[in-house]
């Protein structure tokens, strides 16, 4: 398979201390601003969305339909590389520390779902 480009903190944000709420609410419509958004030949990030604590976000694999892939290996190749990412970088700090998971969710090229991957405050201890 070929190498996807995995977005993680897409864009540095500051925040001061917010509750979760606003948090996510800048946080959307900032990453919102760039979406639609190719990020290589295979991925595009669709939308950022973000409610109840959970930031989320849509990703289509462009070149993919889900019968063409095996989504056990699909998710152990993404789920360990996106997890680490979330959780080192920095812009995503303030989000985990205000008990914010992020779920990064995975289509294939006519929108069926592949994988979601969830990323905890916990996973990032």
């Amino acid at each position: 398979m070929r190498k996807l480009f995995i977005l993680i903190g897409f864009i540095p944000f500051i925040v001061q201390a917010e509750v979760p709420d606003d948090l996510l609410a800048k946080t959307v419509a900032q990453l919102n601003k760039h979406t639609p958004l190719t990020l290589d030949d295979e991925t595009r990030l669709d939308r950022v969305s973000g409610k109840n604590k959970v930031l989320a976000y849509e990703y289509t694999l462009v070149n993919y339909a889900k019968v063409e892939l095996d989504l056990a290996i699909l998710e152990s190749n993404i789920a360990p590389v996106v997890t680490s990412g979330a959780c080192a970088e920095a812009s995503m700090k303030a989000l985990f520390d205000s008990g914010v998971s992020v779920h990064y969710h995975y289509k294939g090229k006519v929108g069926e779902s592949l994988i979601m991957v969830k990323v905890t405050p916990s996973d990032c201890q």
